[in-house]
């Protein structure tokens, strides 16, 4: 199984074995490369590809070496760019395996799914970043995370339509230490066994249940307390923050027959997530860091 990696070549085949387990005859999908350029502009402009000019490396000793004496920084220069191009393509992975996320597990389509599918990804970068030398490690990981934070605050406004300043204040608080209690956690599960990496999955991305996951919610309009609220559930709690330009398969209710199915096939599906964190954590310990510092983490040849 894989989830899509860091997109790629390889990304854009191994999606359809996770979906594997949805084998519903006629069952007709959507491309993949057309639903992101439909429905994901780049959050920055790509990197341009590498000049294919050589230079001496006293060349390039001097010219960095000026650039410092002006205050230039060139290491966090291109963590900047790269991180930003790395980043985008992991915000973009929850809307790529819309099916298996959103269809096969039953997730919802809101702004908490979207934060822990990207944070999931996310941990595959800054896991790796760590073994870079020291200062591309710490400027890599810094720039990755603001990315992530700058995004997080911008979709929770625009495409969650949460709008209330004091609840993205509080919500940018939670969300941070969900990231950071998050990393710990699969760490350890990386560090221990599957048991522990599962319940890590488990606890983050479904929420600790069965596909009933909770997330960032709208505060609900002024009304008449002496009517009922057009958009108030029973308990009288906000309504649910639910992204505006998720697929129309996210957005409907799920059926009852699709939710038990969900249900009797969540240990598989937990089961495919955790063996493909592994091999992904495995598979970019195994770059070279010249490789990593350019963002070319892209998986080549055909899927497992």
């Amino acid at each position: 199984m894989s989830l899509g990696p860091i997109v790629g070549r390889r990304a854009t085949r191994v999606p359809s074995t996770l979906r594997a387990s949805s084998s519903a005859a006629g069952d007709k999908r959507r491309p993949r490369e057309s639903l992101l350029r439909r429905n994901l502009a780049p959050l920055s402009p790509p990197t341009p590809p590498p000049s294919g000019t050589q230079y001496s490396p006293l060349t390039v000793s001097l010219v960095k070496g000026v650039g410092r004496l002006l205050g230039y920084n060139f290491v966090r220069s291109k963590a900047i760019k790269v991180t930003g191009d790395l980043y985008d393509r992991a915000a973009m992975r929850a809307q790529a395996e819309a099916h298996f996320w959103y269809k096969e597990c039953a997730l919802p389509a809101s702004f908490q799914t979207w934060f822990q599918l990207t944070n999931l990804h996310m941990f595959l970068l800054l896991s790796r970043f760590r073994a870079l030398p020291a200062e591309e490690a710490r400027e890599y990981t810094q720039e990755l995370v603001n990315h992530f934070f700058i995004d997080t605050e911008s979709r929770m406004r625009e495409r969650f339509g949460v709008q209330t300043s004091r609840l993205v204040k509080g919500y940018m608080k939670d969300l941070h230490l969900q990231h950071r209690g998050s990393i710990v956690a699969y760490e350890e599960g990386l560090a221990t066994d599957d048991v522990r990496l599962s319940g890590a999955i488990w606890r983050n991305v479904w929420g600790g249940g069965w596909g009933v996951i909770g997330g960032v919610k709208r505060k609900m309009p002024l009304f008449d307390r002496t009517k009922q609220a057009p958009d108030a559930s029973e308990d009288g709690a906000p309504e649910l923050a639910v992204d505006k330009e998720a697929p129309a398969l996210a957005v409907s209710e799920p059926d009852e027959d699709s939710a038990a199915r969900a249900e009797l096939l969540f240990p598989q599906h937990l089961e495919r997530v955790t063996r493909w964190l592994r091999r992904e954590v495995y598979r970019l310990g195994h770059l070279p860091n010249d490789v990593v510092l350019d963002g070319d983490v892209r998986t080549r040849g055909t899927g497992p």
